[in-house]
């Protein structure tokens, strides 16, 4: 999406005009100040969302893998940054030795026990926004 500056116009639209205000004879300059672009959007840091009562919320509900109501763990399933987990929102509860399994190769523990991983994490984050309309009211 893009962002509306304060003259009114958008990043893509400034890139663009940046582009075209380039002299055409210097075409190798356009493909690395593209390339440069490219690049500060597809390694541009964004923070995860933490929230330690959504988490808790997810602790109260059974293991999705086995069933277990014991030694339950909010499971991270987004993508894993270097040193950093996913968003709070996408956790969904696992017991320690699902969250072991399932930390090993996600993709054969949804495979194994018939999970539907993103469907899980719209149904929990449905549930957390209900209660939370309910406690606002």
């Amino acid at each position: 999406m893009d962002r509306e500056t304060p003259c009114g116009q958008t990043d893509e639209t400034k890139t663009v005009s940046r582009l075209q205000k380039l002299p055409v004879g210097q075409g190798e300059t356009r493909v690395s100040y593209i390339l440069e672009i490219a690049a500060r959007a597809m390694y541009q840091a964004v923070k995860p969302a933490r929230n330690s009562d959504y988490r808790r919320f997810v602790k109260r509900f059974p293991c999705v893998g086995c069933g277990r109501t014991w030694w339950i763990d909010p499971a991270h399933t987004g993508s894993h940054g270097l040193s950093q987990k996913a968003s709070d929102f996408l956790c969904l509860p696992l017991c320690r030795i699902c969250h072991e399994e399932f930390d090993k190769n996600p993709r054969e523990f949804a495979r194994v026990h018939n999970l539907d991983i993103e469907g899980l994490i719209e149904m929990f984050n449905g549930w957390y926004a209900d209660r939370e309309r309910k406690k606002a009211a």
